[in-house]
């Protein structure tokens, strides 16, 4: 099921392209069901997986008062190996935050979800919960090469030079003109805000 998900991202943007919210959500099919490929939720496991399948990095007021504002995008420009994304707020034990950690420890390869603006979305996969903070309420996510596929086992550093090099480009590429001051971009980790 992990790798007809993975095996759509590449269908939907083989060039790196923003996919539009409408596409991810429509999702794939798997067994005669179709399974969306990330959720408002911003951390998302189908019932039908075992582990979650996805998470991504709101976009302005849908991911307002996190602490790690900013923080995924100059990461990834700076040369970091990894980003740090938060967890869902209020409850440490709540049952996202617990596919987080369940991920981490079956080092589950996930899809990583950017926001691009205009509801679409900048992809890195595979993804890995590397380390999970309690104390601060983050994990950290290690980007694979695109070319691995769905595999179990932690990414080499080279396959984690050519992910985060491969995520970085397409940052450059699709948010040229990123001013944290116009385009606020914060991991999210929880349902967007009413209102």
């Amino acid at each position: 099921m992990r790798l007809a998900a993975f095996n759509r991202m590449a269908e939907l943007n083989g060039g790196g392209t923003p996919v539009a919210w409408s596409e991810l959500v429509y999702g794939f099919e798997f067994n005669g069901q179709r399974y969306s490929l990330l959720h408002q939720s911003g951390i998302w496991k189908p019932s039908a997986m075992p582990y979650l399948l996805s998470i991504r990095t709101g976009l302005g007021k849908d991911a307002e008062g996190y602490a790690d504002y900013e923080s995924g995008i100059e990461s990834v420009l700076g040369g970091a190996d990894h980003i740090d994304y938060s967890f869902r707020r209020g409850n440490i034990n709540h049952a996202h935050n617990r596919q987080l950690f369940d991920a981490f420890a079956a080092d589950v390869p996930v899809i990583y979800f950017l926001a691009a603006g205009n509801g679409s979305y900048l992809w890195a996969a595979p993804a890995y919960i590397t380390a999970v903070d309690k104390r601060s309420e983050t994990c950290q996510v290690v980007f694979g090469s695109p070319d691995r596929g769905p595999t179990y086992d932690m990414p080499s550093v080279d396959e984690r030079a050519t992910g985060i090099s491969v995520l970085r480009e397409r940052i450059q590429r699709w948010l040229p003109q990123y001013d944290p001051r116009e385009l606020p971009l914060r991991m999210v980790a929880e349902d967007s805000p009413s209102g």
